[in-house]
């Protein structure tokens, strides 16, 4: 997924083997992520979000230290969750 704020970022697409509907929402969610956060916030930490799989109905996604994390989980894990209809975890 091509990042059109910045055309030289690409955005993690969903590439795991997920159903087709869950990929179509995960895209419309980060999309509409990039339009609330600000540039640098995105840039920073959704971006570096790399979704793993589905495990027992949650998406788990790994982001690479506790600090994203902490930052994932209280300024967009919730929009995340309402976005994509399903629980999500992160983990470092």
């Amino acid at each position: 997924m091509l990042n059109l704020a910045n055309p030289g970022i690409q955005m993690m697409p969903l590439e795991i083997h997920v159903p087709d509907d869950l990929i179509q929402r995960w895209d419309q969610t980060l999309a509409q992520l990039e339009g609330e956060l600000t540039r640098a916030d995105f840039n920073t930490w959704v971006i570096a979000m790399k979704p793993l799989g589905l495990q027992e109905g949650t998406l788990v996604i790994r982001i690479a230290n506790s600090m994203g994390q902490a930052w994932l989980e209280s300024h967009v894990k919730s929009r995340l969750e309402d976005g994509l209809g399903i629980k999500i975890l992160i983990e470092v």
